[in-house]
């Protein structure tokens, strides 16, 4: 059993990757499963400007916002955000003061933590996607005293919890691919009937079925309709879960997901207001 840091480089966890999933992982390839998956990655504090840097803390005190500093707090770790991971992986910079800790600190958020967050909270708060994008265990009480650059030229590192998370998405990918293959066969052996939600008109049409056709249906059931914003606020919240052939990827009021020739598309609020007419026809 090879064992695996608290934090990793992405050529470290590369290889962590190749050991726990069995097969070859690039560097690329690692930042594009991060940057899909919305995944925790951190850096380090710059050697050339960190010098007196400390932790402090901010809070509202009697309507004003009083800064202390807190000698106790030790952490070169920085936090990066969703969107700032994504930048500083394409070779954009960025500036923050957001610590990130270590195991034991007590600003510490474990990934079972940070899911829990994110399932209460996702897309709720006023601007969290745009701004922020998925919570990733920074502080809103203890920040940096001041802010530091971080660039293509820092060291970036990937939490253990994060090598995990990318692990299991990846073997439970493959279960799911041999599920769906083992049932193409059996349909195609004639011995499994393909189930099709009934359209909610009385007359029916004929329609070929996409990797779309499934959580559409579940998401008019949920809606007990076929009215398309009600439909649509279900299908987003099945989209945002990864249902597949969902990517759990949000771009306003567009989903993301794999189409049936394994591309990359967009399901648009139009398109989808089409499908359902269809069904009422």
């Amino acid at each position: 059993m090879v064992k695996v840091d608290e934090y990793c480089s992405i050529g470290e966890t590369a290889f962590h990757l190749r050991w726990m999933t069995k097969r070859e992982w690039t560097i690329d390839e690692v930042k594009q499963e991060i940057i899909r998956s919305r995944l925790p990655a951190y850096s380090f504090l710059p050697s050339d400007s960190s010098a007196g840097i400390v932790i402090v803390s901010r809070r509202l005190i009697d309507g004003k916002l009083v800064t202390t500093p807190e000698p106790t707090l030790k952490t070169r770790l920085v936090t990066l955000l969703q969107p700032e991971i994504e930048q500083v992986f394409n070779g954009g910079q960025i500036i923050t003061d957001r610590p990130a800790w270590h195991f034991g600190d007590s600003p510490y958020r474990t990934w079972g933590e940070i899911e829990a967050f994110r399932a209460a909270n996702h897309r709720v708060i006023a601007n969290w996607e745009t701004d922020q994008g998925e919570w990733m265990g920074e502080s809103d009480e203890y920040f940096f005293s001041r802010p530091v650059e971080i660039n293509k030229f820092s060291s970036l590192f990937v939490p253990r919890h994060t090598i995990a998370e990318l692990a299991r998405i990846e073997l439970h990918g493959r279960d799911m691919q041999s599920v769906a293959a083992t049932a193409a066969k059996s349909v195609t052996a004639g011995s499994v009937a393909v189930p099709v939600t009934p359209s909610v008109s009385s007359t029916t049409h004929k329609m070929r079925r996409t990797s779309l056709d499934a959580p559409i249906d579940k998401a008019i059931k949920l809606a007990g309709s076929l009215d398309p914003g009600a439909v649509y606020l279900q299908l987003k919240n099945l989209a945002i879960n990864e249902e597949l052939p969902f990517t759990g990827s949000v771009h306003g009021s567009n989903l993301q997901y794999t189409n049936d020739k394994n591309e990359v598309v967009m399901l648009t609020k139009d398109s989808l207001g089409k499908r359902l007419k269809k069904r009422t026809k």
